[in-house]
C-alpha cells in the first residue's frame, strides 16, 4: 500500500479516536442512550451495547494500529522497485556491470587511510583511492594541503566551496590511477598556492 494512503488512514484513525473520546465525554454513550461507557472500558457486555463514541474510538484504534504496522516496513524498504539481484563483487572494489562497487579496503592496521571511510566508497575515484597506496597517500596529502590553505586564508568559505566542487567533479568522472594521481597533484598545488 502506498505510504501516502497509509498516512491518510493513520490520520483518519486518530480523528475517529478523538471523536469517540468527545462522544464518550459528552455522554453520548451506549445504544440505549445512557452514558455508562467509559473511555478505557470500550463496551459493556457485548458489541450490541456499544455506543457511537466507543465504536468510533475502537475503529480509530484499529486503523491506527494497521497504519503504523504498515508504515514502518514501507519506510524501511527501498522505494524504487524490487530488490536488485545479487551480483558478483570484485575482491578489492571496482566495477561490476559498469556500476562502482564499494571497496573492500586493502589497508591493514597501521597503514595510512584515505580521508574518507573506504567502507562507504561509492564513486569510482573513491574505489581507486581505497585500493591504491599511492592514491591513498595523495588523498592524505590533499587533506593536509586543504587544512593548511584554510588556516592561511581570510576567506575559508570560498576554499570550502571550491574543495566541495572539486570532490564532486572528481567523483563524477571515470579515472585510471595515473590520471587521478595527476588530478590530485594539480589540486594540491592549487591549494598550496593560496595565500
Amino acid at each position: 500500500m502506498p505510504t501516502t494512503i497509509l498516512y491518510v488512514v493513520l490520520a483518519l484513525g486518530v480523528l475517529l479516536i478523538l471523536l469517540g473520546v468527545i462522544f464518550v465525554a459528552r455522554g453520548i454513550g451506549g445504544a440505549d442512550g445512557d452514558s455508562k461507557i467509559k473511555i478505557f472500558g470500550v463496551f459493556e457486555g457485548s458489541l450490541a451495547h456499544m455506543g457511537p463514541g466507543a465504536l468510533f474510538a475502537l475503529i480509530g484504534l484499529a486503523l491506527v494500529i494497521v497504519a503504523v504496522s504498515q508504515i514502518r516496513p514501507a519506510t524501511q524498504t527501498p522505494a524504487a522497485g524490487p530488490a536488485p539481484a545479487p551480483s558478483p563483487s570484485p575482491t578489492a572494489g571496482g566495477q561490476v556491470g559498469g556500476v562502482p562497487q564499494p571497496a573492500q579496503s586493502t589497508h591493514t592496521v597501521g597503514e595510512a587511510q584515505p580521508s574518507f571511510d573506504c567502507a562507504r566508497a561509492q564513486a569510482q575515484a573513491e574505489v581507486l583511492i581505497c585500493n591504491s597506496p599511492t592514491l591513498t597517500q595523495a588523498d592524505r596529502d590533499l587533506l593536509a594541503a586543504y587544512r593548511n590553505a584554510l588556516s592561511r586564508t581570510a576567506d575559508p568559505g570560498s576554499i570550502r566551496l571550491s574543495e566541495r566542487a572539486w570532490i564532486n567533479a572528481r567523483n563524477a568522472q571515470q579515472w585510471d590511477e595515473t590520471n587521478l594521481e595527476a588530478a590530485y597533484a594539480n589540486r594540491i598545488s592549487v591549494l598550496n598556492a593560496i595565500q
